[in-house]
């Protein structure tokens, strides 16, 4: 690195204000040991590292530059949890159900655990717990027993290289694709939808809450690394249960579960793209405020979707009555449409930042695009959303040709009626008419003026509530009386 004294303590100043540690030779002659932090994976870490370190350097207008690079992984110090159980071995049935419960949940019965370096024996650590009375649990050999916790190991495992780091994850996939197939079963098997659903979220829940059981799921499958039963027994009933589901709806199971599988990645991508920043660092108040301001437009959007239908029939939203809870059942296939949407973008930027595609000198651009493509993406959902309101405001209107009572829409019922006027024989005061004398379709009415829909004359019209009688019908094919 060309400079003096001052080049160098302004590159150190760089790089530490960036939390990486700089150490420098004894030797001096200009250069300097940078330890450059990156996430992601392992995969392009080492070239990421090199362009934010020489972004760093030309954007602060410093004359360094990187001579050598090499990939450390970090050193986790690697530990094992025992937990402390009466020991039931001669207690009668009842008592070791009760014990194999408490051990399968996971549940300590004397709520006492300890964590201890890989490798420790077991009678070193009787030895340490039997040593001191801690917060009144005392450890006693004759009656107590050591359990491993199902997240850890006694022995230390093997050196893990790329390949063996592929393998386990491999492994940890296979162990968790079945659920979500046998998930997006459970809505296809008829009569045992709820049944599935427990037995899908039993099997699947050890393996999506706990990433250290899915890990040594993937040992355990890869290299025959021997474990308790509930092991295997867990991953067979999700491959049972999903072969078996899949097999059974082969045809039609293919769709759900690539929606499954598209919106678990996009999950995983969001959180790839929000790890480490403003989001998840102030999320405390973030998701509380959120809260507030996603209630009202909700309800404007549910809106939006009713006017939407009624437009189609030109009347005007304002003038039918609808509920509020109505209101927001109207929103929310727009908002999942678009939630998942922009679960997708976020994704798509969230596994670029962990594939080290993006970096300090690309990010900017790229996060600028997605913010603009997430945004378009959000108008085109909303839009498709009310283009669907048309489409269900036609298929309404075939029905009320044909005199069948359309399908409820989001609060929005319409009944047919007939049009009489208060005193027979007098016309009928009417906007955009004349008044049919066949029954009309009616949304309610919440003012002065009633709005009505003519089948037949495929129009709207209007009539002030005074000057009419409305009469609901019973049986629509027996028309209107004369009026």
């Amino acid at each position: 690195m060309p400079g003096g004294q001052r080049e160098e303590n302004a590159v150190i100043t760089l790089f530490e204000r960036q939390g990486w540690v700089v150490e420098r030779p004894a030797d001096g002659g200009g250069e300097m040991l940078v330890e450059a932090r990156v996430q992601g994976a392992r995969r392009g870490a080492l070239e990421h590292a090199v362009r934010d370190t020489e972004f760093l350097v030309r954007h602060a207008g410093l004359g360094a530059w990187v001579r050598e690079a090499a990939l450390v992984d970090p050193e986790v110090p690697t530990r094992v949890v025992y937990h402390v159980y009466r020991d039931e071995s001669g207690a009668d049935g009842v008592g070791r159900f009760s014990a194999a419960l408490r051990v399968l949940t996971g549940q300590s019965a004397d709520h006492r655990l300890v964590a201890v370096p890989v490798g420790t024996d077991r009678e070193t650590v009787r030895q340490e717990l039997a040593r001191d009375d801690f917060a009144g649990h005392r450890f006693d050999s004759a009656r107590h027993t050591l359990r491993l916790d199902w997240s850890s190991q006694e022995q230390p495992p093997p050196p893990d290289s790329v390949a063996d780091t592929r393998r386990l994850l491999f492994g940890g996939l296979l162990a968790l694709a079945p659920g979500p197939a046998a998930l997006a079963a459970t809505w296809l098997v008829p009569g045992s939808r709820l049944l599935w659903f427990v037995l899908v979220l039993v099997g699947t829940a050890p393996l999506t809450l706990r990433p250290e059981f899915t890990k040594r799921m993937g040992r355990t499958l890869c290299t025959g690394e021997r474990h308790p039963p509930v092991d295997f027994i867990i991953v067979g009933t999700i491959l049972t249960l999903g072969l078996t589901v899949a097999g059974a709806a082969a045809t039609t199971v293919l769709a759900p579960v690539v929606w499954l599988m598209v919106a678990l990645a996009a999950v995983v991508g969001t959180w790839f793209a929000v790890r480490d920043t403003v989001f998840t660092r102030h999320a405390a108040w973030i998701l509380p405020l959120a809260v507030p301001a996603l209630w009202p437009i909700t309800a404007w959007l549910g809106g939006q979707v009713q006017a939407a239908y009624l437009k189609h029939f030109d009347i005007p939203a304002d003038s039918v009555p609808v509920r509020s809870l109505s209101t927001y059942g109207a929103a929310l296939p727009v908002l999942w449409s678009a939630s998942l949407s922009l679960l997708i973008t976020i994704g798509l930027l969230g596994w670029a930042r962990h594939l080290h595609l993006i970096d300090r000198s690309t990010g900017p651009a790229i996060r600028s695009l997605v913010c603009l493509a997430s945004a378009l993406v959000v108008v085109w959902v909303v839009a498709t959303g009310l283009d669907d309101a048309g489409w269900a405001a036609e298929d309404a209107k075939f029905d009320a040709f044909h005199y069948l009572t359309p399908a409820p829409y989001h609060g929005l019922q319409g009944t047919f009626v007939c049009v009489l006027a208060v005193e027979r024989g007098k016309p009928i005061p009417v906007d955009n008419g004349p008044v049919p004398d066949v029954p009309v379709l009616s949304f309610g009415s919440s003012d002065d003026w009633v709005h009505l829909w003519s089948p037949r004359a495929y129009r709207s019209f209007a009539v002030r509530r005074e000057d009419v009688q409305i009469l609901s019908l019973d049986d629509d094919s027996k028309g209107c009386p004369p009026g």
